[in-house]
């Protein structure tokens, strides 16, 4: 669902197709997701906070490039925009609107 959401606000102006793939790409890596996280959380309600927590992969072992941390956010933060999308889309919506989909 966030990738959906990357790509659809990404997709203006035109751009050459590899350029867009790397913009997107580049904002729904897990270290970017965890970006994202910090700036949501203190918008969370205690029941979106519980959804994250509860999310969160309790196995250590991710990709080599994440550390346990990063790869266990992300995961909790793909969980949350999932339950919000099947839930909540208006506050998923809501959400979304602080995260800063600026290209670097």
């Amino acid at each position: 669902m966030f990738e959906l959401f990357v790509r659809t606000a990404l997709l203006l102006p035109p751009k050459r197709l590899q350029t867009y793939h790397q913009q997107v790409v580049e904002q729904v890596r897990a270290e970017r997701q965890v970006q994202h996280l910090d700036v949501l959380i203190p918008r969370l309600t205690p029941s979106e906070l519980n959804v994250f927590k509860r999310g969160r992969n309790a196995s250590p072992r991710g990709p080599r490039r994440l550390t346990p941390s990063i790869y266990q956010r992300a995961t909790g933060f793909e969980t949350l925009i999932g339950h919000l999308y099947l839930n909540d889309l208006p506050r998923l919506v809501e959400l979304l609107e602080y995260v800063d989909l600026t290209v670097s």
